[in-house]
């Protein structure tokens, strides 16, 4: 059996890059952690943010740390690290998304907590993505978040440095395209057709988000 080898670690996000994918190039969206089998007795934990990328990247490596941690967790023998990110959601989703976790969490009302919040929804800190995706779905008629980029790596802690950079390989799930305008389809037509183009199949590699990972003892 593998000694046992545990550590206190930290992760914050430092930037995410895309390739320029135009699908994912700007807007907000809803980037997740998650820690899998991080230690004995614990199968997985997770945590989400929104968050805005501009020109098919997030750079958030000069944001306040309180903006880019997402975990100070225990680790011990071989864990996984797995990144995903949500398409495009709008600041109404957002906003939603955070009134209904609030009031899950204070046991009151939507309105309430969004009045609570001071309209800070874009603020938010880090959310139980699975447990608040639930009760927003519950509780309104949004829908949740489809995600489309995904990546996990392996990693032992005896080769944790005191601080690194881990590069998380990013795939797509399912086929991304581009809608493009293909001219009028006879002399009647009022408006150009619509076309889409694929820009990346299902399980292409479209990027990578780099993650810092600060050993704490």
């Amino acid at each position: 059996m593998a000694a046992r080898n545990k550590k206190e670690i930290e992760l914050l996000l430092d930037r995410i890059e895309l390739g320029g994918l135009p699908a994912l190039k700007n807007g907000m969206h809803i980037v997740t952690m998650e820690l899998i089998c991080p230690r004995p007795m614990v199968a997985s934990k997770a945590f989400s943010r929104p968050y805005k990328f501009e020109k098919g990247a997030l750079d958030c490596g000069g944001s306040p740390w309180v903006k880019r941690i997402f975990f100070k967790e225990s680790v011990e023998y071989r864990f996984g690290l797995s990144v995903k990110v949500s398409g495009n959601v709008t600041d109404a989703y957002v906003a939603a998304f955070f009134r209904y976790f609030a009031g899950a969490l204070l046991g009151i009302g939507g309105d309430v907590a969004e009045a609570a919040a001071g309209g800070l929804a874009g603020d938010v800190a880090a959310i139980p993505f699975d447990y608040a995706k639930k009760k927003l779905v519950s509780s309104s008629s949004a829908t949740a978040p489809k995600v489309v980029l995904e990546g996990a790596v392996d990693l032992l802690p005896e080769e944790l440095e005191d601080s690194m950079e881990i590069a998380v390989p990013l795939c797509t799930l399912g086929a991304l395209y581009k809608t493009e305008k293909t001219g009028h389809h006879g002399p009647r037509s009022e408006a150009p057709a619509a076309a889409r183009r694929l820009v990346a199949a299902a399980g292409s590699e479209a990027g990578k988000a780099f993650v810092r990972l600060n050993c704490l003892g």
